[in-house]
């Protein structure tokens, strides 16, 4: 948490950056992990100085608790259209490999590799 980016010691360049092109002057950080992987970070910026007290990073971190699970459960999904995807692609191939048998009598390897 950087109560005041104007004046924080621990990243004065950063601070002197973000005052230059934003008017952020808060910020709250927590990293996001997913099993033993950090996955990112959220960052809340706010505008006046002091903006996260005691409360406001109990919510915060109550709220991120879940976010990775979100992040899991999308990974999960695009991983299952990508199976999908591959189911049929897998289909549409044996389909071709059987004609191909079947039309030049070739047998499973050679019609696999296009060849006689």
């Amino acid at each position: 948490m950087t109560r005041d980016v104007r004046t924080d010691s621990r990243s004065p360049e950063l601070g002197r950056q973000v005052d230059e092109v934003t008017t952020v002057v808060s910020m709250l950080s927590y990293p996001l992990h997913l099993e033993q992987d950090e996955i990112g970070q959220h960052v809340t910026l706010y505008l006046i100085p002091e903006a996260f007290d005691h409360w406001a990073q109990s919510i915060s971190l109550l709220v991120l608790s879940h976010e990775p699970l979100v992040v899991a459960n999308g990974r999960a999904r695009e991983q299952r259209q990508h199976l999908q995807a591959a189911l049929v692609t897998n289909r549409e191939i044996g389909v071709a490999i059987g004609v191909l048998m079947a039309a030049h009598r070739l047998n499973k390897e050679d019609a696999s590799r296009g060849c006689g």
